[in-house]
């Protein structure tokens, strides 16, 4: 437990740190800006965005992750909005076992729910209103499920990993809107994801079962591309 504190500390410290500084230098720099917000697409008070993304994760997981973002207050610069996106994934080419070899089972899969909070940067986009942005950094912060079970018919033996996980997830990204007059979008995503938790092991043999228990940590990053709708 020791060691995933320290990993912790060593990674999601200065990640935090550049978050929140991307989230607080452009408010404090450009705070006396006077721009007019003008036809820009920036996010306003009462803005409804839902978005969907969509991929292959690992080369084998096929996944959706819906969105969504409630415009909330400006704050000089910028404007904070609030929402929640879901991550599901589910292995179908795990089933692709059971045409090699009829004696083996192999199922797969994950979910996730997380609370986000983006400061979009009102200044930029409208400042730049001829490009349709709607450029933001934020947090998301939420728990992860994983299920991964193997089973051999004949004897009837089983193993099956479980994992339960909380991600924090600094992020920067933009929408792109269409043209000025729609308010369908696409938009991309650079995220950092850190999770720590806990996975349990258990195998079953002639009737017999056995239990493992251990501590689960993991960071990389990856990308968001997908669409939406601000209502």
């Amino acid at each position: 437990m020791n060691t995933v504190r320290r990993r912790v500390s060593r990674i999601v410290v200065p990640v935090l740190v550049l978050a929140v500084a991307a989230l607080t230098l452009p408010a404090a720099v450009f705070a006396q800006s006077d721009v007019a917000a003008g036809s820009a697409p920036s996010m306003r008070p009462g803005n409804i965005d839902i978005g969907l993304t969509g991929g292959i994760a690992s080369l084998i997981y096929p996944y959706l992750e819906p969105q969504i973002a409630v415009g909330l207050v400006p704050l000089g610069a910028v404007t904070l909005s609030a929402g929640a996106v879901a991550d599901v994934g589910y292995c179908l080419l795990c089933g692709l076992l059971r045409l090699v070899d009829n004696d083996w089972r192999l199922r797969s899969y994950y979910f996730g729910a997380y609370g986000r909070v983006l400061a979009h940067m009102t200044f930029l986009s409208d400042s730049v209103s001829a490009l349709r942005l709607d450029p933001y950094a934020g947090l998301a912060v939420g728990p992860r499920f994983y299920f991964i079970g193997l089973e051999y018919l004949p004897s009837n033996a089983s193993t099956t990993v479980t994992a339960s996980t909380v991600i924090i997830a600094p992020q920067i990204g933009t929408r792109i809107f269409f043209s000025a007059d729609s308010n369908f979008f696409a938009f991309a995503e650079l995220r950092y994801l850190f999770e720590v938790g806990f996975q349990t092991q258990t195998v079953e043999v002639a009737g017999q079962s056995f239990t493992i228990t251990g501590d689960y940590s993991s960071a990389g990053s990856n990308v968001g591309i997908g669409i939406g709708l601000r209502l």
